[in-house]
């Protein structure tokens, strides 16, 4: 009898011969479509018109920052624009 046969001993998969019982279904009261019908338009959660001013100062501002993003992208672009100009002269020499 080798170690070897006694490591694989030890670290061998135990079978489980138990059965897992199943568990029990939960009662859940099903929803009625007719009820979801019958509900009143005030009923449900309008935005009011604070929340809709806020979220459009925050889409302007949003976009206004986009819009100076973009400005700067365009200003960099011009400035590499003009020494890839310079280099090519340079380089035409």
């Amino acid at each position: 009898m080798g170690i070897g046969n006694i490591f694989k001993g030890l670290f061998k998969k135990k079978e489980v011969t138990e059965e897992i019982p199943e568990l029990p279904k939960p009662d859940v009261p099903r929803l009625d479509v007719s009820d979801l019908r019958t509900l009143r338009p005030e009923s449900r959660l309008e935005p009011s018109v604070d929340t809709t001013r806020a979220k459009m100062d925050v889409i302007a501002a949003y976009m206004e920052s986009l819009k100076l993003q973009y400005e700067n992208l365009n200003a960099r672009i011009e400035r590499m624009e003009k020494m890839l100009q310079e280099i090519y002269i340079i380089a035409k020499r």
